[in-house]
């Protein structure tokens, strides 16, 4: 029935132990919209996510990281060339 239809987290499939619900009928499971506990608020901050999109969020996040040092490195060896020639 209606009480049992939507989304489960718990420690076994039909077990007893529930930690987190979302409902829905959808085949695949929400992004959004999980209570924790199952009978609680919903979290905000709780995603499920693909493992590839997981994987790709923190790929981007580590280029973008990168990207700042490499920045930050050009332009401190920029200024390092700018006072080696105006000393000489």
């Amino acid at each position: 029935g209606p009480n049992f239809e939507g989304w489960w987290f718990g420690k076994a499939v039909g077990g007893d132990e529930v930690w987190a619900h979302c409902p829905g009928q959808s085949q695949k499971p929400p992004v959004k919209g999980w209570k924790i506990p199952f009978a609680g608020p919903v979290r905000d901050s709780f995603q499920v996510l693909p493992k590839a999109e997981v994987q790709r969020v923190d790929a981007d996040s580590r280029l973008e990281a990168v990207s700042t040092d490499v920045s930050r490195a050009l332009e401190a060896a920029t200024w390092a060339l700018a006072q080696a020639q105006s000393a000489s």
